[in-house]
């Protein structure tokens, strides 16, 4: 299906989410006609209505919107029959569950799906590293602004989910499943690391957009990311295996990260750090330079005052000796006079 060209704007682990899923979906149909009931669940503000056009979608979440097809209720306790849809999604909002009521969230999201529920999310592996990473770019975060980011330290506290424990959980439910990594770790903190950074400077924005733009666009070549460089899972669930079929088969398609192509977008993003940098240093040379002139004509402002004031001093000067003058001469007018008479 073509997206529209505004949505290739969109930041690269959104994008990227987003377009795997609507590719599962679309390969779930049973002919190019059929239209599927969805609900995104935590979908709020999110993209899933602009993906699947095709569908009738209802998103819910937790915060008050007038927005249409929206329901504010809580993914915990969901309103709805079971298997009120036929395809149920989660993006990113399973990680901002406390961990306590996850298994709760997970049932609710099964429940209510006639087909298959697909779910998004940071999955951290057994060595913590997506923690690690995510404590390092919160920190930064930190550094920058004085304060948590407020999506991290909500992960960070209630730990991301860990995908041996999440599969343990569909296999105790005794349910289907085929997971997909995504977005590579180290590309994801540097693109992240960037896009923290130009919160401060709108002109370098500009400039890192440019990468959403050419991630977006060759997300085959940077976001087939192998398993132990993954930050984020999409786990498509089914209570009936053969339901994931052609999922199976479309994931079986996907080609290997471009490692060399991976290398080229990173130095792309260091070469936005690197020109940036270059033009403040060019622009502080220039205000400098400014700044020296504008000493200067000060210099030259307060030369001229300074013989602005002297020459009206000697004007003073030259005022008093001609009154002096003329009153001298006045006076011997008048003794001239005086001697007459």
């Amino acid at each position: 299906m073509k997206l529209r060209e505004e949505l290739y704007h969109l930041p690269f682990d959104q994008f990227s989410r987003q377009y795997r899923v609507m590719q599962f979906i679309d390969k779930l149909r049973p002919t190019a006609r059929t239209k599927f009931t969805i609900l995104d669940v935590g979908g709020y503000k999110g993209k899933t209505p602009e993906f699947q056009t095709k569908d009738a979608v209802t998103v819910c979440d937790l915060v008050e919107s007038d927005e249409p097809h929206y329901v504010r209720v809580n993914g915990t306790d969901l309103p709805f029959k079971e298997g009120s849809f036929d395809i149920t999604v989660s993006f990113d909002a399973y990680e901002h569950v406390p961990r306590p009521q996850r298994a709760q969230f997970l049932s609710e999201i099964i429940r209510v799906s006639k087909q298959v529920s697909i779910i998004a999310a940071p999955f951290d592996n057994e060595k913590n590293e997506v923690h690690k990473a995510e404590q390092r770019l919160n920190q930064y975060h930190s550094e920058l602004y004085g304060q948590d980011h407020r999506w991290l330290k909500e992960h960070i506290d209630y730990q991301v989910p860990i995908c041996k424990e999440f599969e343990s959980l569909l296999k105790k439910h005794k349910l289907s499943f085929v997971a997909l990594p995504s977005n590579d770790r180290v590309l994801w903190e540097l693109l992240q690391t960037l896009y923290f950074s130009v919160e401060l400077d709108r002109d370098l924005w500009e400039r890192a957009s440019e990468l959403n733009w050419i991630y977006n666009n060759h997300i085959d070549a940077l976001d087939t990311t192998p398993p132990e460089r993954a930050y984020r899972w999409i786990y498509i669930i089914s209570r009936k295996a053969d339901t994931l079929t052609p999922v199976k088969k479309f994931i079986a398609t996907l080609p290997e990260q471009d490692v060399q192509f991976v290398e080229q977008f990173t130095a792309r993003l260091i070469h936005i750090f690197g020109l940036k940098y270059r033009d403040v240093v060019h622009h502080r040379n220039y205000l400098e330079q400014e700044v020296l002139g504008a000493r200067e004509r000060e210099k030259e402002h307060h030369t001229i005052a300074e013989r602005y004031g002297e020459l009206r001093a000697i004007l003073r000067d030259v005022r008093r000796l001609r009154v002096m003058k003329a009153f001298k001469s006045l006076k011997r007018a008048e003794k001239k006079r005086g001697e007459k008479l």
